[in-house]
């Protein structure tokens, strides 16, 4: 599933707000919490506890961050989760401001409850992630 928009604010700005995690559970619904295990918070190999809402149920993950490329890309991958996922958030320099695409992939369970599984959990994530995007967007550019 992927997503992407313009946000009139330079990429450097629009990067360093993503890149901050603390930003998570203002954009994106269903985030309870999305905090650093141990004192790494930024880069390639930083680790977070995450808690979502979905379907009634609290899902726990820890997510680690795979890439780091300042201002251009920071990936994730799920080392613990119920669902397996991995995401890229693709930042790109454009006239009026940045481009921001982001991919989210997930593995869902197999069998008839995996394909069941699979339909609610690509609404629910397509609707937040399109969702969060326009969060995130309004949000740098009022601070701006």
């Amino acid at each position: 599933m992927s997503a992407g928009l313009t946000i009139a604010r330079p990429i450097d700005e629009v990067f360093e707000y993503v890149a901050d995690y603390r930003h998570v559970p203002h954009v994106m619904e269903g985030v309870r919490s999305w905090r650093p295990l141990g004192r790494q918070a930024r880069g390639k190999g930083a680790r977070y506890r995450v808690e979502l809402d979905a379907a009634h149920l609290t899902l726990k993950t820890v997510l680690r961050i795979t890439a780091w490329e300042p201002p251009r890309v920071i990936a994730w991958t799920a080392e613990s989760a119920p669902l397996k996922n991995e995401g890229r958030w693709r930042f790109s320099p454009v006239r009026d401001g940045t481009d921001v695409q982001l991919t989210v992939v997930y593995d869902p369970p197999g069998g008839i409850f995996g394909d069941f599984v699979a339909r609610g959990v690509e609404r629910l994530l397509e609707a937040r992630i399109r969702d969060a995007l326009d969060r995130m967007k309004r949000a740098i550019e009022r601070a701006a």
